[in-house]
């Protein structure tokens, strides 16, 4: 919205002790920034296609493997 809210507290001073100042001022520049630009980055809901295809390229190799390992098992199992 362009506001910008502002606080100055002075603690423990001799002189005049304890201080606290709020004042909301319209100061800043509104943020036209829209969500909807960004579509798949760190910072958004959907995550990068790079990210999301290294995760299904790893998680296939970590459970391929498990695959394999049971496999082997049950021909041993049945020998």
């Amino acid at each position: 919205d362009g506001v910008v809210s502002i606080l100055v507290k002075i603690e423990e001073n001799e002189e005049y002790g304890n201080v606290e100042v709020k004042k909301t001022i319209n100061w800043g520049l509104p943020n036209m920034d829209d969500m909807h630009t960004h579509k798949r980055e760190l910072w958004s809901s959907l995550a990068p296609l790079w990210m999301v295809i290294t995760l299904i390229v790893l998680m296939a190799g970590v459970y391929s493997q498990f695959a394999v390992i049971a496999y082997k098992l049950f021909k041993i199992k049945r020998v």
